[in-house]
C-alpha cells in the first residue's frame, strides 16, 4: 500500500468508527435521558460508563503487551463491532430499564475495545511526522458527521430509535475497512527513533504539560458560561472542535514543542471565563475559543502517547493517550444535563 493511501486509509478506519461509535453514544444517552432523570444519566455516562470505557481500552493495551498477535488482528475490532452494534440495539429497542443500563455498560466496554485497536495503529503504522494530520483530520470527521447526522426531524433524529439504523449502517461500513487490515509491523523495544528535538527530556516536558492541561481543564469546564448557551448553537461548537483538531496536527507534525506551546495557550481559557462572566460577548468568544483549544488538547495527549508507545516499542502504551479525549461527547448534550462531564471516548 502507497504511503499516501496508508495514511488516508488509517485516516478513514479511525474517523469512520469515530463517527459510528459516537452516534452509538448518543443514542443511547438521549434513550435514557427519555426514562430517568439527569442526574441519574450523569452519573452512568460520567461514572460507570466511564470505568467500562476505560475497562476495554486498558484490555487492549494489555493484550498488546502479552498477545500482540490477538490485539493487532482482525478478530478483536470485528468483535468489538458486532457487540456494540448488539448491545446498541438491545439499549434503543429494550423497554426493560435494568436491560438498558446494563447493555449501555457493556455497549461502552466494546467501545474502548474497538478505540483501542484503531487508535493503537497511530503508534505502529503511521510515522510520527503523519500521526497528527491522521489523527486530527480522523476525528474532526467523526464528529462533525455525527452533529450533521443530528440535523433530521428538527434536529431530534438522535433520540429517533430509527437512529440506530443509522448505526448498523455505519458499522457494517467499518467493517469493510477491516479487510485490508494486516498485523502491525514488528517493533523492538526501544529500538523506534523519533525525529531531532524528541529527546527524554522533552517527553518529560511534555508530560508537565499535559498534566498542567488536564487540571486546567477540568478546573475551567466546571465553570458553565451563563450567557453562552443562550446565543450559541451548542451543537455547533463541533466546528471549532474540528478547526482545532486539523490545525493542532499539521502544527504538531511540524514540531511537536509548537504543539505544546499552543496548547498552552489554552490555559487562558480559564481566566479569561472569570473575567469576562458578566459579559455575554465575552464569553460566547471565550466558549467557542474553548472548544478550538479542546481540539490542540486532544491531539497533544494522543501524539504524546502514540510517541512513547512508538520510541519504547510498547503499542500498548499509545491507549493510554485515550484517557480524557472523548470530553467531545458531551460536546452534544449540554442542553440536556451532562456539563462538565469527562468520557473517555470514541466519543462524538
Amino acid at each position: 500500500m502507497r504511503k499516501k493511501y496508508k495514511y488516508l486509509y488509517f485516516a478513514a478506519l479511525i474517523g469512520i468508527g469515530f463517527f459510528w461509535t459516537g452516534t452509538a453514544y448518543l443514542v443511547q444517552a438521549y434513550r435514557l435521558f427519555q426514562i430517568l432523570d439527569g442526574r441519574t444519566v450523569n452519573l452512568l455516562f460520567c461514572g460507570v460508563y466511564y470505568v467500562c470505557q476505560a475497562a476495554g481500552i486498558g484490555a487492549v493495551g494489555f493484550l498488546f503487551a502479552r498477545r500482540p498477535l490477538i490485539a493487532g488482528g482482525r478478530a478483536l475490532p470485528l468483535w468489538a463491532t458486532m457487540n456494540t452494534v448488539l448491545w446498541a440495539a438491545a439499549a434503543v429497542f429494550s423497554s426493560s430499564v435494568p436491560v438498558i443500563i446494563a447493555s449501555g455498560a457493556l455497549m461502552n466496554l466494546t467501545i474502548g475495545v474497538l478505540s483501542g485497536c484503531y487508535l493503537t495503529r497511530l503508534a505502529t503504522d503511521v510515522p510520527q511526522q503523519r500521526r497528527g494530520l491522521v489523527f486530527g483530520a480522523a476525528y474532526a470527521f467523526g464528529s462533525v458527521s455525527t452533529w450533521l447526522l443530528s440535523f433530521p426531524m428538527g434536529g431530534k433524529f438522535l433520540w429517533s430509535s430509527d437512529s440506530f439504523f443509522a448505526v448498523l449502517i455505519l458499522a457494517a461500513l467499518s467493517l469493510t475497512l477491516l479487510w485490508p487490515l494486516s498485523l502491525p509491523p514488528q517493533q523492538e523495544r526501544g529500538a523506534g527513533q523519533l525525529s531531532p528535538g524528541l529527546s527524554n527530556r522533552v517527553i518529560w516536558l511534555a508530560a508537565a504539560v499535559l498534566f498542567l492541561l488536564s487540571l486546567e481543564h477540568m478546573l475551567g469546564f466546571s465553570f458553565p458560561l451563563k450567557s453562552a448557551p443562550g446565543s450559541v448553537y451548542i451543537e455547533f461548537t463541533r466546528a471549532f472542535y474540528a478547526i482545532g483538531l486539523i490545525i493542532a496536527g499539521l502544527i504538531s507534525d511540524k514540531n511537536r514543542l509548537w504543539g505544546a506551546v499552543c496548547c498552552l495557550a489554552a490555559l487562558a481559557c480559564l481566566f479569561a471565563a472569570l473575567a469576562l462572566e458578566n459579559s455575554a460577548v465575552g464569553e460566547t468568544a471565550v466558549w467557542m475559543a474553548a472548544y478550538l483549544f479542546l481540539g490542540f488538547m486532544s491531539v497533544y495527549r494522543i501524539l504524546l502517547f502514540s510517541d512513547l508507545a512508538a520510541k519504547s516499542g510498547l503499542p500498548g502504551l499509545a491507549v493510554a493517550g485515550l484517557s480524557g479525549v472523548l470530553e467531545k461527547q458531551q460536546a452534544a448534550l449540554p442542553r440536556v444535563g451532562l456539563r462538565g462531564c469527562r468520557s473517555l471516548w470514541f466519543l462524538a
